[in-house]
């Protein structure tokens, strides 16, 4: 099917929206932020906004957003940014090596 383009209208909230929502984590400490809260804002904004996102992009999130829920359940204290650290790490190092021998 042909993709629709948003209005102008909603073009501009969706910028509006994102920068508010992109202020208010990043006005947090990093321990603080609710991943899985701010990936479901995201996840509205582009619904009410039709903003199409990739499909793989949107499993993603939504299991980011489960993973986090289940997290906190079993532990109010949990952390995701700071487990995901050292796979965040490990991946970075990865993708430079994979970068550097593919260019």
């Amino acid at each position: 099917s042909e993709a629709t383009i948003p209005t102008e209208e909603l073009q501009q909230k969706f910028k509006v929206e994102m920068k508010e929502l992109f202020e208010s984590v990043t006005s947090q400490p990093l321990g603080e932020i609710p991943i899985g809260r701010a990936f479901f804002k995201v996840m509205r904004l582009c619904r009410e906004c039709q903003v199409r996102i990739d499909g793989s992009f949107c499993s993603l999130i939504t299991g980011l957003i489960v993973v986090e829920g289940l997290a906190r359940a079993l532990n109010a204290q949990f952390d995701l940014i700071e487990a995901a650290r050292p796979l965040l790490a490990k991946d970075r190092k990865f993708v430079a090596s994979y970068l550097r021998n593919k260019l």
